[in-house]
């Protein structure tokens, strides 16, 4: 016969209050993982551990994305389609869904849950940068 072993008891440093605020600032595109611990840190309950844990643990228990996406810069409106169903979106984030459109398993449904979008704009936004993928590589091929 085998004994389980006893669970480590860890204080649970997500409480309510923290879930809250995390689950509001998390989309917030200005703000790093280091400042949403410090956020939550100002909170009463247990130390929250380090970033990663935020990414991993509390993603993973709130059902929030592990990634977050973060101003990196502008990129050049010369690589972007020009499309009005695009305006106001960031350059990253189209930047960052034309190579998640490369993968197969990858389609608008996740577009919309991974950077947040209204699941119509979703299906236009993948769309163009399908047809906008389909361009470039018939460019690449005739070269």
């Amino acid at each position: 016969m085998t004994r389980a072993r006893p669970a480590a008891q860890q204080p649970d440093w997500l409480t309510p209050e923290r879930a809250a605020l995390l689950r509001t600032l998390w989309p917030a595109k200005d703000l790093t993982v280091p400042e949403i611990r410090q956020r939550l840190s100002a909170l009463p309950g247990p130390d929250v551990p380090a970033p990663d844990a935020l990414r991993w643990q509390a993603a993973r228990r709130l059902r929030l994305p592990n990634r977050r996406h973060r101003p990196r810069g502008p990129r050049a409106a010369k690589d972007l389609p020009q499309d009005p169903a695009l305006d106001g979106l960031w350059p990253q984030d189209i930047a960052e869904a034309r190579v998640l459109l490369r993968r197969p398993s990858t389609d608008a449904s996740y577009l919309a849950e991974y950077f947040g979008w209204p699941p119509d704009r979703a299906v236009t936004v993948a769309a163009i940068l399908r047809d906008d993928l389909a361009s470039a590589d018939r460019d690449k091929a005739r070269a």
